[in-house]
């Protein structure tokens, strides 16, 4: 109990910064998916259903702050939370490397289905501006952003085992 107060203090926290300093760190108005590599990094290296929880909550909190419809992102953000935690522990191991790859494709995965139900059904069709102006440079900025995360989760995480919290 004490640790899931603690990994929501810092969800909160981390939510609260990024909703301050992220409009400062924009690239030709593309933003980086903070939140869905904190979704990567917390299923990447947490069990099932503690990734689902924060998957969960990294949604909400998403949407109370930037969310257009409450609920949509908790849902996506939950959804990978699962897939790459049963990616992980079923078919990769915790590498850093295959953790980046999941990063990648679930931004790619997140970005595709923002598309089809933001951008397709008001009658925007033309999916290849899309991936090149938005979907591409977004993934490449959160990778870049990514390794910064991993960075700090890592120094996180050894001070947690070290403290045993």
């Amino acid at each position: 109990m004490k640790s899931f107060f603690i990994n929501f203090t810092i969800l909160l926290v981390m939510n609260i910064l990024f909703a301050v300093y992220l409009p400062m760190i924009d690239i030709q108005n593309i933003y980086p998916s903070v939140h869905i590599a904190i979704v990567v990094l917390y299923a990447s290296y947490f069990p099932l259903d503690k990734s689902l929880v924060a998957g969960f909550l990294i949604g909400i909190l998403y949407d109370s702050f930037f969310g257009v419809y409450f609920g949509y992102n908790a849902f996506l953000y939950m959804w990978i939370a699962y897939f790459t935690n049963k990616a992980i522990r079923k078919y990769f191991g915790n590498e850093p490397i295959i953790v980046c790859a999941l990063a990648l494709a679930a931004s790619f995965v997140y970005n595709v289905i923002t598309y089809f139900f933001f951008y397709l059904f008001s009658g925007k069709t033309y999916f290849g501006t899309f991936l090149f102006k938005i979907i591409l440079p977004e993934m490449i900025y959160t990778l870049l952003i990514f390794f910064v995360l991993y960075n700090v989760f890592m120094f996180y995480r050894d001070k947690a085992k070290k403290l045993r919290i």
